[in-house]
């Protein structure tokens, strides 16, 4: 299936596997835009091999599929999902770093129009995307689609010199003694997003779970969290 957009001559279709060398060759182009703003990201990202293999690795995922936007024989957007199986994120679709490229950013509503009816018909719902956040325009045409932000990541420069630890405070490494404190630490997290403003309906597993599911079941100590 395809969909024409009337105004500008260009169409949408579904993501094919040859469709990837043209999409990575627009992540590249991406990328390069957004370390401008950003100097700390890779520079390994601009050069198309590897960004094109960032798009291979999205679309090898279980239940990948998308849209590219098309002008003639050339792709001139894309964007690429494939669900996570957590039950945190309930039956979703994930949109990662490599898996959106639009020089246009009104091009992202199309290829979401024709994306999200194929992942809203395999009954996954919940669609969370990543953007860059130097992108305003591309931001302002996901939200006016309804898509609200939920988080935020950064990067920073290592420090020049080693940070002090504050007064009274003991960094050691963890003991099998340990494991009922760090039970209970790891059930805060999921019971505080349970409440306002996130509302997740992640389950909150017990400190007895929690510890069950602790990797201190190895032979080395587990790691402080």
């Amino acid at each position: 299936m395809a969909y024409v957009l009337a105004m500008s001559g260009a169409y949408v279709r579904p993501f094919h596997a040859h469709d990837i060398p043209a999409a990575g060759a627009l992540v590249a182009a991406r990328h390069r835009t957004h370390r401008l703003s950003c100097r700390l990201l890779s520079p390994r990202y601009e050069q198309e091999p590897a960004a094109t293999a960032q798009v291979a690795a999205a679309f090898a995922l279980p239940g990948a599929s998308g849209a590219v936007s098309m002008q003639g024989e050339n792709i001139v957007g894309f964007l690429l999902g494939a669900p996570k199986a957590s039950p945190v994120w309930g039956s979703n679709v994930w949109v990662d770093a490599a898996g959106q490229a639009v020089p246009e950013p009104e091009l992202v509503r199309d290829l979401y129009e024709l994306a999200s009816a194929r992942w809203v018909q395999e009954s996954r719902s919940a669609h969370y995307v990543l953007v860059p956040e130097t992108d305003e325009d591309l931001l302002r045409a996901w939200y006016r689609l309804g898509f609200g932000q939920q988080q935020a990541h950064a990067v920073r420069p290592l420090p020049d010199e080693t940070p002090v630890t504050p007064p009274k405070a003991v960094v050691r490494r963890a003991r099998r003694s340990d494991l009922p404190a760090l039970a209970r630490l790891e059930t805060e997290l999921p019971r505080q997003h349970r409440h306002a403003p996130t509302f997740s309906a992640a389950p909150v597993p017990s400190p007895a779970r929690a510890a069950r599911s602790s990797p201190s079941r190895s032979h080395r100590a587990p790691p402080v969290r």
